[in-house]
């Protein structure tokens, strides 16, 4: 009401991996089936040696502390606050921050640089209320087939947005992310990488070459982020102190909540890009852009926006484009893997593009993590068939 906003509520249907519980409440269990597929659990138990280090690592950057937010950042951020989202469990809305800023401007400016002092992001702005929502044309008894919106306070969000605003300023001034990301960059978009990739394929077809355009797709992209390798990145990217401070507590803490028959079901969270904060897409480019800035070999271009990763490998034969082309699945799935990315072999597909007056009468065999990924006439990359 606060919001005049209004959700259609979901009807929570017995999913069939709960369906045989003899439990009397059959849709809190159901909820946290859902839950269980949102919020991926972190098991350091499974880690290789190379990610104990990493987890282990409490390095600070060796960089000087950013200097405390301003007045017209503050003004900046309030007045693209907008009214009509929804709040968090609080129930404080933007236009109460927006009341508040306008009244007394100091108050939340003298909060905020406080937190930023003392790397501090408070633990009451780290809980969210999940609403779930179906999936169009899904199965309801699937757990896959309901979308969490984790609603999170206004007033953490804000802060929230002022963290991000600084890192991505020291970020983007030095060009720090990869070229070859065009996901949540200003002045990029899904045309510059659809672009950059049928012009990839033009230049091989000039070079009287084949063409394998790869599309990945990552299991659980956003929500299987490990923290560790945000925080390696943080440093890797060299941001100043009390920004990685606060963002790294940020990261600590964090959990959700569903409002379930006058009971509340909590869940922590371990990883993953928290659900419905501004710094999720952000913390992405700078946690994914080691990969997509690799050395990758001279037959192979990387085409990314965001989480949908494509190649482009070249090869003179098929036999020559196949192996190319799996050497690059091979160190892609590698890299992934040291982060605890997951690649998905179903839902991956490859097109063949042919080189000018010679057709590949058999496809490639193209394989991921030891599974073959399939080939197909016609290819939807970023909305373009």
């Amino acid at each position: 009401m606060t919001t005049s906003k209004i959700f259609k509520p979901t009807q929570i249907h017995a999913t069939t991996n709960t369906s045989q519980s003899n439990g009397t409440d059959l849709t809190s269990t159901t909820i946290n089936g859902i839950l269980d597929q949102v919020f991926l659990q972190d098991n350091s138990a499974e880690d290789t040696p190379e990610q104990k280090v990493l987890r282990a690592s409490t390095q600070t950057p060796n960089t000087p502390d950013d200097i405390p937010f301003t007045r017209k950042e503050m003004l900046q951020v309030v007045k693209s606050l907008n009214n009509a989202k929804a709040p968090g469990p609080d129930g404080i809305n933007n236009q109460v921050l927006k009341l508040i800023n306008k009244t007394s401007p100091e108050i939340l400016l003298k909060f905020y640089n406080k937190c930023l002092a003392h790397h501090c992001f408070p633990d009451c702005f780290k809980i969210g209320q999940i609403v779930l929502f179906s999936k169009k044309n899904k199965n309801p008894e699937d757990p896959s087939s309901y979308r969490p919106i984790n609603l999170l306070p206004a007033i953490g969000k804000l802060l929230e947005r002022l963290l991000i605003n600084r890192l991505k300023y020291h970020v983007f001034k030095d060009n720090k992310i990869s070229s070859c990301q065009f996901g949540f960059k200003p002045n990029s978009s899904t045309i510059h990488a659809i672009d950059a990739a049928l012009t990839q394929i033009q230049v091989n077809k000039a070079q009287q070459l084949h063409s394998a355009l790869l599309c990945l797709d990552l299991k659980n992209a956003f929500d299987s982020l490990w923290w560790p390798a945000v925080k390696q990145a943080l440093r890797d990217l060299q941001c100043p102190r009390n920004l990685y401070l606060t963002t790294t507590d940020y990261l600590h803490n964090r959990k959700s909540i569903v409002l379930h028959n006058n009971s509340v079901i909590t869940r922590q969270q371990a990883r993953g890009c928290p659900q419905g904060s501004c710094m999720s897409a952000d913390l992405w480019n700078f946690t994914f852009n080691h990969i997509i800035d690799h050395h990758w070999p001279a037959h192979t271009k990387i085409v990314a926006f965001a989480d949908d990763v494509a190649f482009i490998i070249n090869g003179r034969t098929r036999e020559q484009l196949q192996e190319n082309s799996n050497n690059t699945l091979q160190i892609f799935n590698a890299l992934c893997k040291r982060i605890k990315l997951q690649s998905s072999h179903q839902k991956s597909q490859a097109l063949i593009v042919h080189k000018p007056g010679r057709t590949i009468t058999r496809n490639p065999t193209f394989k991921i993590d030891n599974h073959r990924i399939r080939c197909v006439k016609t290819i939807n990359y970023l909305g373009l068939t």
